[in-house]
């Protein structure tokens, strides 16, 4: 698996987005040290870049195991860290990392995962630590992508989260690997019909039988 120097010398991530993971991950393990049940993983772009993707991205979307008062003030006080959220989606946080003199921001994403949810993932060993980050692995990369893809609100990029959906689909193909069936339902709570409807005005319709074709030769019929 590539690591965050690799991704940096190969042009998909820059040099302010690897500190900026750094950075997180520092966070994150002092979170760990008041909590010890706290956890996070990465998903995304940089998820799927450290998964072997050969993908640009500029951001980091993030799974957060608690994302209380206790995590969001933490993230207030960190001193190059812009913080803002909506109290109507108390289960979201966005931020913005400013690296030095670097004008070029790195923004994340963080969204709560459900306990639930999270107990199912580790139980099918979809969470790995690839240098030293933790990151959702392609079987989860793809069940969040479906979720993008059925609720994001910025449809310019969804051909893109097809992009990048089919990449996780074909990696889990050519590794023998499958989606676990619990793990699907825990993660994709919007279902195959809103994905599809939303899908099919973002791409050709060649495009949606792809990617029907691949989830069936996965044994996941929607």
């Amino acid at each position: 698996m590539p690591t965050l120097h690799a991704l940096v010398k190969t042009g998909l991530i820059r040099p302010n987005l690897r500190i900026a993971a750094i950075e997180l991950n520092a966070w994150a393990l002092q979170m760990q040290q008041k909590n010890p049940e706290f956890s996070y993983f990465a998903v995304g772009g940089l998820g799927a870049a450290l998964c072997g993707q050969r993908r640009v991205t500029r951001d980091i979307d993030l799974r957060l195991s608690h994302l209380g008062k206790t995590e969001k003030l933490s993230m207030r006080n960190q001193p190059d860290w812009d913080i803002w959220s909506n109290p109507k989606t108390p289960n979201k946080i966005k931020a913005i990392i400013r690296i030095d003199e670097d004008p070029d921001r790195v923004k994340v994403d963080a969204v709560l995962v459900q306990p639930t949810d999270l107990a199912i993932y580790r139980k099918h060993n979809l969470i790995n630590t690839i240098d030293g980050i933790s990151v959702a692995n392609p079987a989860l990369l793809a069940i969040t992508k479906l979720e993008t893809l059925a609720v994001r609100g910025n449809t310019v990029k969804l051909p893109n989260d097809y992009l990048d959906l089919i990449w996780c689909l074909e990696e889990l193909k050519e590794q023998g690997l499958e989606i676990p069936e619990e793990a699907l339902e825990a993660g994709f709570p919007a279902g195959w019909e809103k994905m599809y409807a939303r899908l099919g005005k973002a791409v050709e319709p060649a495009q949606v039988d792809i990617l029907m074709n691949l989830l069936l030769e996965l044994g996941i019929k929607p």
